[in-house]
């Protein structure tokens, strides 16, 4: 990626230096092809467009996101969040079911070690926490999905 330019915008119409396998840009892109799918069912104009300050071009206006007030098409945002990706964490999981089981083991399977160990599982108070206003930590401190959050912490600290 070159230096920033244009107020501090930076040149991503060049192919991005990747740090993920083909495979996982490919999971990555699948999630973001859902966010634009989202968009369009919220009303969003197919037609519609946007400038990505990315790759310099009209884009569709379906599932683009600012980053910083930096607007940047689907694609870019791909891109751009498998660069900063930091980890993937497996949020409301039910090792009850075999689909929670299943998805979980194709995503520790696709993105290997960039998945934290630690899982947050689906609890009863995390809705709770909710209509509370309060996170699960302050809330339920004892709870598991507390503790659970707490060694995520630990393990995002320790990367």
């Amino acid at each position: 990626m070159d230096a920033p330019r244009n107020g501090g915008i930076p040149d991503m119409s060049r192919s991005f230096t990747r740090f993920a396998s083909d495979r996982q840009l490919q999971a990555v892109y699948s999630v973001m092809r859902l966010l634009a799918d989202d968009d369009r069912q919220r009303g969003t104009l197919v037609d519609s467009c946007v400038w990505c300050a990315a790759c310099r071009r009209d884009r569709a206006a379906a599932g683009a996101v600012t980053y910083d007030g930096i607007l940047l098409c689907n694609g870019c945002a791909t891109e751009y969040e498998v660069l900063h990706i930091a980890g993937i964490v497996a949020t409301i999981y039910d090792a009850r079911t075999v689909h929670g089981r299943e998805v979980f083991s194709r995503v520790v399977e696709a993105f290997g070690d960039t998945v934290f160990d630690t899982v947050i599982t689906r609890t009863v108070r995390f809705p709770e926490t909710t209509v509370a206003g309060e996170p699960i930590t302050t809330w339920a401190p004892s709870s598991s999905g507390a503790l659970q959050y707490r060694a995520l912490a630990k393990e995002v600290l320790a990367r």
